[in-house]
Formats: structure tokens, C-alpha cells, sequence
């Protein structure tokens, strides 16, 4: 049997995968959508039916004109190809632990500790209209961020992008397979420098 993908061969690209061989995809936008977010955001990607790839990798396009790299979030198998859906890393994130500081049994302030630097990361915003129509947000969630799931982070943490400090407030580990599905508030407590 043929495989599509054989069709495609001049289409073909090389993608790194974190901690895997390099292997050959068709990489293409998903689905018809004229919103800006799907075009430049969420890609359908399609491999040989022996491809190594699982949700949860990072993989990096390896064009010149792309360098982008992205998480995939779902994958399909059949007995020609396999299709996955990749979402585009937009931020590198900085995760810390808040530790509290005492002076014998009085509380003195906060202590910012880095956890990890440089953790590539999915982001959006969250809307009034998000709000309404997903009743699992909470009401001071301003951001969703997507990590994969071997990142060491807990609820209270502080992440750090985009020049402004955020508050773990929910981790959802069951949406997407291998990874983490994060609810963000906006980060205001001091701390000792």
C-alpha cells in the first residue's frame, strides 16, 4: 500500500524532536480557518506510520523560512500515516517557589527561588467571552499556559514571561495527554530581595 505522504515528497521537511531522531513530516495549517490565531498558531502535521512522535513533544521546524517550534497536542494513527496536531511555542517562561520567610515565629516576607529558566511554553489570553461560555475558568484567570507534563511546577508557583509575573491557581493534567493545561492569575505579592 501507498502512503500519502509519498505523494507529497518535495513537500516533505525535516523537524527536530527533543530527545528523538529527526524524521521527515508534511506540515501543513489546520483546517480552513481565516482566524490569524489557527494560521500562524496550530499546524496539522503528517508522518510515516513508524514515526516516534507522541503528545507532549517539542519539535522544531528545520525550514529556512520556520524555525518555529511547536507541542503536539494530539495524534491520530492509521495504518498509512499518522496525523498530529502541533501548537506554536509564543513565550519562554521562568518558574519560581515563593518560600516564606520567618524571624523565629514572625513572618518577615517572601523569597523568590528559580525553579527552571527558559521553559518553552503555549500561552493565551483569557477573555470575558472565554469566561462565559468555559465554566471551568476562575474568575482572576487572566492567562492558560501549555507546558509538557515532566515540567516541575505546582499550584502558588510564580511564572515569569513576557516581562510580568503570574500565579499558578489551577494545573489540569487531564486535557491534553503529556501535558499540562495551566490557569494564571496576575502575580502581585512582594517579595525580599
Amino acid at each position: 500500500m501507498t502512503c500519502v505522504l509519498n505523494f507529497y515528497g518535495d513537500r516533505l521537511e525535516n523537524i527536530d524532536i527533543v530527545g528523538k531522531p529527526e524524521e521527515k513530516v508534511l506540515i501543513t495549517r489546520r483546517g480552513k480557518s481565516t482566524d490569524s490565531r489557527v494560521i500562524n498558531d496550530e499546524k496539522k502535521i503528517l508522518a510515516f506510520s513508524n514515526s516516534n512522535l507522541i503528545c507532549g513533544d517539542l519539535i522544531t521546524r528545520k525550514t529556512s523560512k520556520d524555525n518555529n517550534s511547536y507541542f503536539i497536542i494530539a495524534k491520530q494513527a492509521t495504518k498509512e500515516c499518522v496525523e498530529c496536531q502541533g501548537i506554536r511555542i509564543n513565550a519562554k517562561a521562568t518558574i519560581c517557589r515563593l518560600d516564606k520567610q520567618y524571624d523565629d515565629v514572625e513572618y518577615v516576607g517572601s523569597t523568590e527561588e528559580i525553579i527552571l529558566e527558559d521553559v518553552p511554553i503555549y500561552f493565551k489570553d483569557v477573555s470575558a467571552n472565554m469566561k462565559f461560555y468555559d465554566a471551568g475558568l476562575l474568575k482572576d484567570t487572566t492567562k492558560i499556559i501549555m507546558v509538557q507534563d515532566n515540567i516541575d511546577i505546582e499550584e502558588l508557583y510564580r511564572v515569569k514571561f513576557n516581562g510580568a509575573n503570574y500565579q499558578v491557581d489551577n494545573i489540569d493534567v487531564g486535557r491534553y495527554e503529556n501535558m499540562l493545561y495551566i490557569q494564571l492569575s496576575e502575580d502581585t505579592r512582594a517579595t525580599n530581595e
